[in-house]
């Protein structure tokens, strides 16, 4: 077997003649973090959504964290995307599908991943940003609002959700 000297994209561009500037999604750039709390109410039914803030397209995700008391006997989420003109959801899972508040409670528990809390995103897309993970072609320079759509109701009291997402961009 070979010794191989292997570089990153990262490195690519600042060895490169000329010099590529590297964008976020390849390690540079300020990172911005975004708290908000919801208290979804007892009687919120399947399909309501609850906006906490928005993130811009070109932005690369650090980490998302939950925070929120048990639900006791129902309180299912997804957390993904909706489009700020209009507000037509975007990819309604885009973070997390079928997030079950009753496994509670949560203290900042790790959610990037689009599965159960915990799960990481995937290698493959730990440089892109979010309009890349969305499949688009370009950045459409805009923001979108991170919310959760309620797939089981809520059975028990009001269950206050805080949401902390860190980027760079």
């Amino acid at each position: 077997m070979a010794i191989v000297d292997r570089k990153s994209q990262a490195v690519t561009n600042e060895t490169a003649t000329p010099m590529v500037h590297n964008n976020p999604s390849r390690g540079e750039g300020n990172l911005k973090e975004k708290l908000a709390l919801i208290t979804p109410a007892a009687d919120d039914t399947a399909n309501s959504i609850g906006r906490f803030y928005r993130i811009p397209s070109n932005a690369r995700l650090s980490s998302m964290k939950i925070t929120a008391a048990d639900a006791t006997t129902g309180g299912t989420i997804d957390i993904g995307l909706y489009d700020i003109d209009g507000g037509a959801v975007v990819d309604v899972d885009f973070f997390q599908d079928a997030f079950d508040l009753t496994g509670g409670a949560f203290v900042e528990s790790e959610l990037v991943g689009n599965g159960t809390a915990g799960t990481p995103i995937a290698i493959a897309n730990r440089e892109k940003m979010i309009w890349e993970m969305l499949g688009l072609t370009s950045d459409p320079g805009k923001e979108y609002d991170v919310a959760y759509t309620i797939t089981v109701t809520f059975n028990g009291g009001p269950t206050s959700i805080v949401l902390k997402t860190q980027y760079v961009w």
